[in-house]
């Protein structure tokens, strides 16, 4: 379990103590961040990014996991209740729901046996399976792939605009890219252009 510490700390130099004894007491650098006025040199610690400072992650978890159950439940009223000229089968839904989540748990599995760390949230895995549900398994890899091509842009944008390489340990909430691919993929489908 994760729990996140919160100093208030006078100056830089308290900062440095603080980050040395966390240090001793085995906190790992890559744990820590530090946040300050505009212009204030941190070197060596690690500045707070923008998930550090807000609360999106958590509201990505909270919109993800609604997203999924509401998706879900309509879902279910579109087998049950087929609009006029629609003929959704049962079937059809939970490969859908199985490739998606399935796939994207086990891609989840085998980055954690080989990084030896998260790389995938379960938010992620569960939007995956109501995607599979809603629009098929056959579309599930346009989404993927739109959903991945997505995050790498604005991530590799991100860098350039601050002048920074890409980290393989950046951090980038793929379900903000995943939602709008779902419904990109499916408007496309649903205009004949997919």
């Amino acid at each position: 379990m994760r729990r996140r510490l919160y100093f208030v700390l006078p100056d830089v130099e308290s900062a440095k103590h603080t980050a040395d004894d966390l240090l001793l007491a085995r906190v790992e650098d890559r744990h820590m961040r530090f946040l300050s006025k505009r212009g204030t040199v941190l070197e060596p610690l690690h500045e707070a990014g923008y998930l550090d400072k807000t609360d999106a992650v958590h509201g990505a978890v909270v919109g993800l996991t609604l997203g999924g159950l509401l998706g879900a439940l309509i879902g279910a009223l579109v087998v049950v209740y087929p609009p006029e000229g629609m003929n959704p089968q049962l079937v059809a839904v939970l490969i859908g729901m199985l490739a998606g989540g399935l796939g994207l748990w086990l891609v989840r599995a085998v980055y954690f046996r080989v990084r030896r760390r998260e790389g995938l949230g379960l938010g992620d895995v569960k939007l995956a399976a109501v995607a599979g549900a809603w629009i098929g398994w056959q579309s599930l890899s346009d989404v993927i792939l739109l959903a991945a091509a997505l995050a790498l842009s604005l991530a590799l944008a991100l860098g350039l605009m601050r002048g920074e390489a890409l980290s393989a340990a950046a951090r980038i909430p793929f379900g903000c890219f995943l939602a709008p691919s779902i419904w990109l993929v499916w408007a496309l489908a649903a205009l004949g252009r997919l």
